[in-house]
């Protein structure tokens, strides 16, 4: 990217995110000998981004992620073979720039291994300008979440050694949506733990054991998370998105988000696990609810066994499905 173009970038007054210098090998060429064979590309990516609110806090929910941009590389790689770099260039602007905050991006892709040099294209395009069918394209795949499954996971399970194959049937029914319409995108499994049993309980004082409640639960989450399995603790919502994208299972620690939630007359406060649940499952887009080991009122119970009798259909993802456990 030269100086002079990424000054007019910034001259713009807007902030900007970047992507420097990704290799990865890729089958790519209009020519026969490219065919059959893969090569270096080097990949360059600066994106002019609206700046965030005044009121920012530190908070990475309230940001555009320079991740995406890798996610848009390695999206349009996995998408087809290309001939051109001119068409992958084009289509990696068109998948970065289809996000709100989104102003203007220049594309350098290079191929590393043609000799002893780098041969490449550099694009630049603008949101404005953008060709409305790149634009339907992209939005068309960017706009499919995970559509996860919420399990409620009851604490006192989380010593149980029964955990990690429950956990793991569980993780494989949502993300293959067993049973559920195959053209839906596979899901992933985000996982809510309740309070630890040994925690103050405050009967006249709502508010503050809300707050006791939500950093238990915290608790329950990286107690999860350190038994080094495919289990990550999460606390913003693109920490979630970022581990259901590895494929592994987010553990929702949600002191940061449900405190940071709207909470007026038509928002009441997200003080049970239900609640924060049904406000989670909305957010991601779920499936739908289950859990394991607790009750939630008005919900179906499945009995739990060393094989789960897993959901076969859809459910609302404001419906919950009860795994009680067993002795």
């Amino acid at each position: 990217m030269t100086r002079g173009a990424e000054s007019a970038i910034g001259s713009l007054g807007q902030d900007r995110i970047s992507l420097r210098d990704y290799i990865c090998k890729v089958e790519i060429g209009a020519f026969g000998s490219e065919r059959g064979s893969a090569q270096r590309l080097r990949f360059t990516l600066v994106l002019d981004v609206a700046p965030p609110s005044a009121d920012l806090d530190d908070d990475v929910d309230g940001i555009l992620s320079y991740d995406m941009l890798v996610e848009a590389v390695e999206h349009c790689l996995a998408e087809q073979r290309y001939d051109l770099l001119e068409t992958l260039a084009e289509r990696i602007a068109a998948r970065a720039l289809i996000h709100n905050r989104a102003r203007h991006i220049q594309v350098r892709i290079e191929k590393l291994d043609r000799g002893p040099f780098a041969l490449g294209v550099e694009i630049s395009r603008s949101r404005a300008a953008l060709a409305p069918a790149l634009v339907d394209a992209a939005t068309d795949t960017a706009a499919v979440s995970f559509h996860p499954w919420i399990l409620v996971l009851a604490p006192e399970l989380i010593g149980d050694p029964r955990l990690p194959s429950w956990l793991g049937q569980i993780a494989g029914a949502a993300r293959a949506h067993i049973g559920l319409d195959p053209l839906a995108p596979s899901g992933g499994l985000v996982v809510l733990p309740g309070p630890l049993s040994l925690r103050p309980e405050l009967l006249d004082a709502p508010e503050a054991q809300l707050q006791i409640d939500l950093l238990s639960q915290d608790q329950a989450a990286w107690l999860l998370d350190g038994q080094g399995l495919d289990w990550r603790a999460s606390v913003s919502r693109t920490e979630i998105d970022a581990v259901l994208a590895a494929g592994d299972v987010a553990v929702w620690a949600p002191a940061r988000l449900v405190l940071s939630a709207p909470q007026d007359a038509g928002h009441p406060p997200l003080s049970s696990l239900m609640l924060q649940a049904g406000w989670l499952a909305q957010e991601l887009e779920a499936v739908q609810i289950i859990s394991l080991g607790c009750d939630l009122d008005g919900a179906e119970r499945l009995d739990l066994a060393d094989i789960l009798a897993l959901p076969s259909r859809a459910a609302s993802a404001k419906k919950a499905v009860v795994a009680g456990a067993e002795g």
